[in-house]
């Protein structure tokens, strides 16, 4: 998603499968909160100590659709 409107979020856990890590984190919108995961990049995989439970994150998310996003 390239295009969309930026919020804050805070991570709340990193899963890995023996594969590769998957964070979950939790943003809110107009006052709505919203829980989601993802499979972090290879970019972002270099930089895991940065996905810690607690980390703050940047979240961009579709302003039509605010469960649709992704952390950047």
């Amino acid at each position: 998603m390239e295009k969309g409107r930026l919020t804050d979020g805070i991570v709340i856990g990193v899963e890995s499968d023996g594969g590769r890590p998957m964070v979950r984190y939790e943003y809110s919108v107009q006052g709505v909160e919203f829980e989601s995961c993802e499979y972090l990049t290879t970019e972002q995989e270099k930089k895991v100590d940065e996905f810690a439970p607690g980390a703050n994150v940047g979240v961009r998310y579709d302003p039509r659709n605010h469960s649709n996003s992704i952390v950047v």
